[in-house]
This record gives C-alpha cells, structure tokens and sequence, in this order.
C-alpha cells in the first residue's frame, strides 16, 4: 500500500504516461500525435496479456497488486494532479488497476527482449535472392554463406593449455575432417520472397524506425545499455559468504527508469518485512535489492523471443483478413474492434477526448491469430492474400 502511495506521490506521470504506452491510450494524453504508437502497441496487446496473467495469477499475488493499487488510488483521491498535467489540460486521470502493473511488467520485458533483427534479415535475403534471380546467381547461398554464414563450432580455444588447467582434456583436431569444414546448405527448400512481401516487412520496420516511442523499446545491440551479473563463491571470499554485484544499467532516463526504496514494516523488535533497492514505478517489486537475508540481483540476456511468420489468408467481402491458411486449412482470424481517443490540447477544454474514428484497415480492428500464441497480425496484403503475424 504505501509502495504505491509513493510511487504516485513521487512518479505519477511516468507511471500513467508507461501504462498508456502499454495500453496503447498514449493519445488520450499527448493528443492525436501518439495514435502511431497506440496502433501498434494496442495490436501486439501487452493489456490482453496482463489481463490473462492477472486471471492466472495466484490469490496472494493478485492482494499484493491490490494492495499496491490501494495506495496509488488513495494518492490520487487526496491530491491534484502533479504540474505535468496541466499543459496537456487534464485534470484527472483514471484510478489505477492491478492489471495496470503487469501491463507494465510486460511492456518492460518487451522491451529488454524485442528484437527485429529477423526483419532486417529478411529484407537482406529477399533482395538478395532478387538481385540473384535477375543476375544470374543464388541469393540465397551468398546470403546464407557470406552475411549470415553459418558453420559448425570449432572446439579448439586459443589460450594454449587452458581446457589442461581447469580439469579438461584437448581435443585433436583433424582440420581435414568435414566436421570442421563449412556445411554446404541445401538452398532449394528456402522462402523465395516476394517483392510484395519484402514491401510489407519493410513497412513494418519503417514504422518502428520513425517513432521515438516505438524505436526505445527495440533491444537490437543499443550500446547505451548492457547489464550484467557477477557471483563470486563463498569458498573464494575472506567471510566466507557469496558475493553478488549486480549492474543492471540501461538507458538513461529523466525520470531514472528506476526508482530507489527501503521497505519496513513491524512493530518493536518485531520485523515483519525489511527489503530495500531499486524498482520500476508502477509496479509493486525490488527488481534488485537485498533484505536481512539475502541480496537478489538480475540482468537481461537477450535472447529471440519475436517471431515473425507470413500468412496465406483468405479475405471476406469487404476485403478484411477472415481466415488464416495452415497446412491446407482454415483458421478464423479473431476480430477486436478497437476505437482510439485523443486529447484535445489547446482548445481550452479539460479532459476533452475526440474520438479519432480510426479505419478498419488502418488500426480499427486487431487481427489475432490463435495458433501463434495468440498474437497479432502486423501487415496485410489483401490483395495477394498475405499477412504478417507476431508471435511473442
């Protein structure tokens, strides 16, 4: 409870402006400016994530939400709104929910995992195979053999005697063995990709790279960030106890992504909770800290968690997506009509949301695909019957 009541005391704005972004209601803050990000955040759905987390969750996890979101709320009731608000001629803000926190929980997770790389990829090899078609080459294999080569690992290391020092053995190496030899790939059972299909992912990508709010939430090698984690035994240090430094260091952020916090609760010599560190505004955890017992630390490893899968589909009378194709069969797509706000700022009115009246086709429905995880379709081609669907 008083977690919260500080955070909102201290961090309201951020916490409202992260749980838009996750909602994708960014708009019905900063105005029609933020219906971009609205549409895409809204179509991958980090809200219908977190409502089916908090259907899931355990009875103790979901009171430590409504605990944490007693208190937001009773900040809320007691006080105005802090002076961010005012430019923007907002007055009030909805009461925060439980599903507020793990929609930000899942949106931060997005973003120390989200990687589209495998767009970058895919524009790379498709041009490449075009380029081949029309000169006479395969595109696929300089590809597959030039920028992305792939080879069988090599088990010799480079520091002579090393593998002998640590209890291990050597390995001979026949450098004539085809096992350290390049495997030759069998390129003919690859996608051939289309012009149109190339078009629609490099849609996708345009849309990420010319959106501020989009673009931070791409974790692809930025070098303003890179945590790590450090153990040391307690056989190796002088107390006898283990070490842990834990650097979880991102982007820099004003205000800091983090928000510092020493937790207490008991009565006399009586303690029932003693824990302190660092959080995310919004959400009722120390991601980092330490309490009378043990100190925790994390960091990310980034792993591919985005999958992206073209689809043959099939379209209605109306030329909107109705069916995925999969192995020969048809899968109805999930509709979720979608309508989209927007502050009006600077029209002299308070708290005044025009409804943008978003198109079908432009970001008014959100196509889900059921067999990928529930995930959304990102790009249609109605007129060549594909699509691009997430998996994430």
């Amino acid at each position: 409870y008083m977690y919260g009541y500080l955070h909102a005391k201290d961090r309201l704005f951020q916490m409202d402006y992260t749980r838009r972004l996750a909602s994708g209601t960014v708009s019905e803050l900063v105005g029609p400016a933020g219906i971009a990000t609205d549409i895409q955040l809204r179509t991958i759905g980090f809200e219908r994530a977190a409502l089916r987390s908090y259907q899931a969750a355990s009875t103790q996890t979901k009171e430590i939400l409504q605990a944490y979101t007693n208190g937001v709320n009773a900040w809320l009731d007691e006080n105005v709104l802090p002076i961010e608000y005012s430019n923007l001629e907002i007055t009030k803000v909805k009461p925060w929910r439980p599903v507020d926190s793990l929609a930000i929980a899942k949106l931060v997770a997005f973003q120390l995992s989200n990687d589209l790389q495998e767009l970058d990829w895919t524009v790379a090899i498709g041009t490449m195979q075009q380029v081949g078609a029309a000169a006479g080459f395969d595109g696929t294999k300089l590809f597959m053999d030039d920028l992305y080569r792939s080879a069988p690992p090599d088990d010799r290391v480079t520091v002579p005697g090393f593998l002998e020092s640590i209890g291990g053995v050597q390995p001979k190496v026949d450098n004539n063995s085809p096992t350290n030899k390049s495997a030759s790939l069998d390129t003919s059972k690859f996608t051939q990709y289309s012009t149109k299909d190339i078009g629609m992912v490099e849609n996708i990508l345009a849309i990420w790279k010319d959106n501020p709010d989009l673009d931070k939430l791409r974790n692809d090698g930025s070098k303003d960030i890179g945590s790590n984690t450090w153990a040391v035994s307690g056989a190796n240090t002088v107390s006898g106890y283990p070490l842990v430094a834990n650097d979880p260091h991102l982007a820099l952020d004003m205000p800091s992504v983090f928000y510092p916090v020493h937790l207490y609760a008991g009565v006399d010599d009586k303690v029932d909770f003693n824990a302190a560190g660092v959080g995310f505004p919004g959400a009722p955890v120390i991601a980092q800290g330490c309490n009378e017992k043990l100190c925790w630390g994390s960091t990310v490893h980034p792993v591919d968690e985005t999958d992206f899968y073209f689809e043959d589909i099939r379209v209605n009378l109306f030329g909107l997506p109705a069916f995925t194709v999969y192995e020969g069969k048809e899968e109805p797509i999930q509709y979720l009509f979608q309508v989209y706000y927007a502050n009006q700022i600077g029209d002299g009115v308070v708290n005044n949301l025009e409804n943008q009246k978003i198109g079908y086709g432009a970001g008014g429905i959100t196509y889900i695909v059921k067999r990928r995880n529930n995930g959304p379709i990102l790009q249609v081609d109605s007129a060549n019957n594909r699509a691009i669907s997430m998996q994430y």
